[in-house]
């Protein structure tokens, strides 16, 4: 073999391994509705949209997201949709306080699907590639829940496009 033909070779794989899908980390959070929700366990075989806010300074930029998700997906059984808020670095003693908070904030419809997580918060910003705290970070997931689009900020007319035509390109078939 040629060294031009191995530096192609080389090239190619190392293409092919940037190709790599990245699995969202495992993780467990809690449901408004009190259930405990395992990820990326709970939306395998679901393309899935996960949404979520690491400072309460995130907070508008999670609920215009979600609210933008939820019009778009709502009935849609399979696509997935989790909203969260990571509070893994607020005190203890205020988190039950928190929690109330977000639960006035987010109606009852949406309880099941929003996660209240303590744990794991570096690896979450990891994988959404974290960068400002008060931003929102979405993330849409394959059905084998490895992470292949990526947002964060406010939400803006071509953010919802993009992540539409993402989902709809996973489930086979392209938005009009």
């Amino acid at each position: 073999m040629s060294l031009r033909s191995t530096l192609r070779a080389a090239v190619c794989l190392l293409a092919l391994s940037q190709l790599k899908a990245e699995e969202l980390p495992s993780f467990s959070g809690e449901t408004l509705s009190g259930k405990q929700v395992q990820l990326p366990a709970a939306a395998k075989g679901h393309v899935t949209v996960f949404c979520v806010g690491f400072t309460h300074g995130s907070q508008k930029q999670t609920k215009d997201w979600a609210t933008g998700i939820g019009k778009q997906f709502a009935s849609d059984p399979r696509v997935a949709f989790y909203d969260a808020a990571v509070l893994e670095d607020a005190p203890r003693f205020v988190r039950g306080m928190i929690v109330h908070g977000i639960k006035s904030a987010v109606p009852p419809e949406r309880y099941d699907h929003f996660l209240v997580i303590y744990n794991h918060e570096k690896e979450l910003k990891q994988a959404a590639a974290f960068s400002n705290p008060d931003d929102a970070y979405v993330l849409v997931l394959d059905a084998a829940g490895n992470v292949v689009w990526r947002a964060h900020g406010e939400v803006t007319a071509t953010g919802m496009s993009d992540l539409t035509t993402r989902v709809h390109d996973l489930q086979g078939h392209r938005s009009n």
